[in-house]
């Protein structure tokens, strides 16, 4: 049985979340702080070029991100459960 890994990476002055939900290992996201405290991230998965995180510790920054990715991947699930639905209640 293939065991899911999701984990944080230190990785020149970043800090990298990894996800490897089958055999291939996922950069989904890529955080490091910003010069005036706050934290700034970017991820291809959330089509974020360069945003900023307003959280108080790393461990926070970290948990927000992962908020985001779950919320996306949620998000996605949805959409592709509306479009069974609709593909499935079709007229014929």
């Amino acid at each position: 049985m293939y065991i899911v890994k999701v984990n944080w990476v230190e990785q020149d002055g970043y800090y990298e979340l990894h996800f490897e939900p089958y055999y291939e290992d996922l950069i989904i996201a890529k955080l490091t702080p910003s010069k005036d405290g706050e934290w700034i991230y970017v991820s291809n998965l959330l089509n974020v070029e360069y945003d900023e995180i307003y959280a108080a510790s790393l461990q926070e920054a970290k948990e927000e991100i992962e908020n985001k990715v779950e919320e996306h991947y949620q998000d996605q699930a949805n959409y592709y459960d509306e479009l069974l639905e609709k593909f499935k209640d079709r007229d014929n």
